[in-house]
């Protein structure tokens, strides 16, 4: 798959096991305020929470763009 997607994946990875654990602080650094608004209402509207088991994630670039020194990604996850 390549190094880009299998970083990809790992992000993923760690993005779920950060809102398994309703680790805020790691979701609001990697997140838009807006992204973050959301996930902070389902986040503090959930009961009991099962840790989400990953079996298979597949991902796909969509579009990369640079911006100066910043570069963005878009990736559909499927699995």
């Amino acid at each position: 798959p390549g190094p880009i997607i299998d970083n990809a994946k790992r992000q993923f990875r760690a993005l779920q096991d950060a809102y398994d654990r309703g680790d805020s602080t790691t979701l609001s650094e990697v997140m838009t305020p807006e992204m973050f608004a959301e996930v902070s209402r389902d986040l503090a509207g959930r009961g009991k929470h099962e840790p989400t088991q990953v079996l298979r994630l597949d991902a796909e670039i969509l579009e990369a763009t640079t911006e100066g020194r910043q570069h963005w990604m878009s990736v559909r996850f499927t699995g």
